[in-house]
């Protein structure tokens, strides 16, 4: 059993769970309560030494307003004997960076958390990992916080009780409020990050532009390539710094272009877009990078089928969110397409409907039983009262000018008399009469 520091209520173990750039983290138990929990102790130099409080104390203030499950949370802060103390929640599991050499044999790992002994990498569970990290990138910076330190040294995993990897962002010790007019902690010349995985704009901010939330993209473009490669996409891991900035700045990335065999095209195409030189060129926030994650089409190569593993197996699917939003995804759209489909049959009915509906306001002509020849332009004739006949006047010489009754003509006569065809008359008399006039009008 290993010797203890006691602080306050915590024991501290003696031997570190790790060492970052701004202290050293260890294992405590709660004396009163028996929970663990992690306690960093900052590393105070006398000549930096206001400094480093000013930066310790920041990110206290920072992390403790973060609530998130993919960031760790903060839960005390106090100073003792002179150095100052946070207590966060204990994560138990491994750093993505042991995890990365490891998996690439880049370094001898002596031992690893049970839960992590047959951990192996692939593109899924690459991009399960960069996707959580967005979730929490995405949170910070919709609080105008910019981490600024993304690494896989600060990404922990640990095993969620459903069996999911979960990732816990750490150490927002360098982090910045974009929006805040804090005294600036940097001196001239010199950043704050990681070389590897700083973005240009943190080098030289007065060539790309101030430091925002897209440098925090940019070096989750490089981890996912860390990931999939083993290597970064700048030059070797044992380059000088010289070198590596040289080859950021003038957007020079031999290792991308070496790899882009082995990548997937449209990871390939995402990872390009992540590092672009231009902060502009980069996709616009977190989100946005992460939807063009949750768009790759993962497939086993002996399948046509997504994987749908278990999350330690070797193959795994990409996380939780991940199958949730394209199930929602595809429930949308089949909704969206049926809408649609009973849309446009409701409209064809309606118009084959309208199209062959009878006429009724057309009375229908009546039926003859003589044969006639039918004209078109002829009016269809119509059963009525007794109608006038126009007959010819009868006159003999020697008659008194008396209007003659006339004499009504029989159904054959009428039958004979009716035009069967309109068509301008040929006499140019015709004397109508009608019973009871005094006269007879000629024309």
């Amino acid at each position: 059993m290993q010797d203890t520091i006691q602080i306050r209520d915590y024991e501290l173990e003696e031997i570190p769970l790790g060492k970052g750039g701004m202290g050293v983290v260890y294992k405590a138990r709660h004396v009163n309560l028996g929970i663990y929990r992690a306690v960093k102790i900052l590393y105070c130099e006398p000549s930096q030494l206001e400094t480093q409080k000013k930066r310790f104390l920041n990110e206290a203030k920072l992390q403790v307003e973060l609530r998130h499950p993919n960031i760790v949370e903060v839960l005390d802060c106090f100073e003792s004997e002179g150095k100052f103390h946070i207590v966060m929640e204990f994560v138990k599991g491994e750093t993505l960076k042991k995890l990365i050499e490891r998996h690439y044999q880049l370094k001898e790992i002596s031992a690893l958390d049970p839960d992590f002994a047959d951990f192996s990498l692939n593109e899924a569970r690459a991009v399960e990992i960069i996707v959580q990290c967005l979730d929490a990138l995405h949170y910070a910076h919709a609080r105008n916080i910019v981490h600024r330190d993304i690494k896989p040294a600060n990404i922990l995993l640990t095993k969620a009780q459903d069996g999911r990897i979960l990732i816990k962002l750490a150490d927002f010790g360098i982090a910045k409020l974009t929006v805040s007019d804090e005294e600036k902690l940097t001196k001239t010349g010199t950043g704050l990050g990681t070389i590897h995985y700083m973005a240009p704009e943190q080098i030289s901010p007065q060539d790309f532009g101030p430091l925002g939330h897209k440098a925090d993209i940019y070096a989750a473009g490089v981890m996912l390539f860390e990931l999939l490669t083993g290597m970064i996409p700048f030059g070797e891991k044992g380059s000088s710094e010289f070198k590596i900035i040289n080859n950021k700045i003038n957007n020079t990335c031999p290792k991308l272009k070496e790899c882009k065999g082995t990548i997937s095209p449209v990871l390939y195409k995402i990872i390009e877009k992540a590092i672009k030189l231009n902060p502009i060129d980069r996709f616009q926030d977190a989100a946005e990078f992460k939807e063009a994650l949750l768009k790759v089409k993962l497939l086993k190569k002996d399948d046509n089928h997504a994987i749908h593993n278990s999350p330690l197996d070797g193959e795994l699917t990409i996380a939780q969110t991940t199958v949730e939003f394209s199930a929602a995804g595809g429930l949308k759209n089949k909704i969206l397409v049926t809408a649609a489909i009973v849309f446009f049959l409701a409209i064809a009915a309606f118009i084959i409907f309208a199209y062959n509906k009878p006429d009724l306001t057309t009375k229908p002509a009546p039926v003859s039983l003589e044969h006639k020849p039918s004209v078109e332009s002829s009016p269809a004739p119509v059963a009525a009262e007794p109608e006038t006949t126009a007959v010819e006047p009868t006159t003999s010489p020697g008659q008194d000018d008396k209007p003659q009754t006339p004499k009504t003509p029989g159904p054959v006569e009428m039958e004979q008399k009716r035009p069967t065809k309109q068509a301008k008359p040929s006499k140019p008399i015709t004397t109508y009469i009608k019973p009871g006039d005094a006269e007879i009008r000629k024309k």
